[in-house]
């Protein structure tokens, strides 16, 4: 999907909470972009996999991330 198609799918899917920025340079098999949390008015990403790329085994590994990452931001608040 090429990348405006992929940001306006995401803006009319996300709109109510958040504000898609930009998407940011390189990442392996996911696009990922930054946006606005709209409610807390803070910066998050939102990472996009592929279909493809779409298993039992990568939701796993997905959630495993946010869950670090969530972690990680009780020590970092810029992680």
């Amino acid at each position: 999907m090429r990348a405006l198609e992929l940001r306006q799918r995401l803006e009319a899917l996300l709109a109510d909470a958040y504000t898609i920025e930009r998407e940011l340079e390189g990442g392996g098999m996911a696009r990922v972009f930054v946006a606005e949390e709209r409610a807390f008015a803070r910066k998050v990403v939102v990472k996009v996999l592929p279909p493809e790329a779409v298993s039992a085994a990568s939701a796993k590994r997905f959630d495993r991330e946010i869950r670090l990452a969530r972690f990680s931001a009780t020590f970092e608040p810029f992680i």
